[in-house]
C-alpha cells in the first residue's frame, strides 16, 4: 500500500485568524484568590503561553512560587531564577509539596499521569482549548482564554491583593 501512487485533491488552506478569547473576570478573581491563599504555589507553563513570558515571570516573582522552565522552542534561552529544569527532571517532590498549581498553555500530561494528584491539590488551568483543560482530570478552575490576556488580568488581580511572600529563590534552584 505504501508504494501506491494516486492523484489527491487537497482542500484550499484557510488562513483565518481565531478571535482572541478573553478571560472572564470572575474566573480571574477566583484564580487570584486561590493563588493568594496558596502556601506552595507552582507555575507550569507550556508552549501555549508564547508571548506571555513577561507576565509569567511577574506572577512567579509575585507569588515567589517555583515554576517550570519555559521551553526552549519558545525562544526563551535564559532560565529564570525561579524556574526548575525541564520535564525530564524528577518533579514528584516539588509536585507533592504544592498546594495550588497554575498551568498555562500546557497539556500537563506528565504531572497528572505520572505524579498523580490528591484531593488537596487545587489545579488552575488556562488554555485556549476547552477540551485540553479537562482531558485528564477536572481542575478546580478552568479558564478558556488566550494566555497573554488571561495572565495580564491575573497579574492585575494579584497586584490588587498586594501579596508579599518570603523568597523561595534558594530553595527552587538545584
Amino acid at each position: 500500500m505504501l508504494a501506491l501512487e494516486t492523484e489527491v485533491a487537497l482542500p484550499a488552506a484557510e488562513h483565518r485568524r481565531r478571535p482572541k478569547r478573553c478571560p472572564i473576570a470572575e474566573q480571574i478573581d477566583q484564580a487570584a484568590a486561590l493563588l493568594a491563599d496558596a502556601k506552595q504555589p507552582l507555575l507550569f507553563v507550556g508552549s501555549g503561553a508564547v508571548g506571555a513570558r513577561p507576565r509569567v515571570l511577574a506572577i512567579a516573582e509575585m507569588l515567589r512560587g517555583a515554576g517550570r522552565q519555559l521551553h526552549r522552542r519558545q525562544g526563551h534561552r535564559q532560565r529564570p531564577p525561579l524556574s526548575r529544569p525541564d520535564r525530564r527532571s524528577p518533579g514528584t517532590s516539588l509536585w507533592r509539596d504544592t498546594d495550588v498549581v497554575l498551568a498555562v498553555g500546557t497539556r500537563l500530561n506528565q504531572p497528572q499521569m505520572r505524579w498523580g494528584s490528591d484531593r488537596d491539590l487545587k489545579l488552575i488551568r488556562i488554555d485556549l482549548d476547552p477540551v485540553e483543560i479537562t482531558r485528564i482530570q477536572r481542575p478546580a478552575l478552568g479558564i478558556v482564554a488566550d494566555a497573554k490576556p488571561a495572565l495580564a488580568a491575573l497579574h492585575q488581580a494579584l497586584e490588587r491583593r498586594n501579596i508579599s511572600r518570603p523568597s523561595r529563590r534558594t530553595s527552587s534552584r538545584r
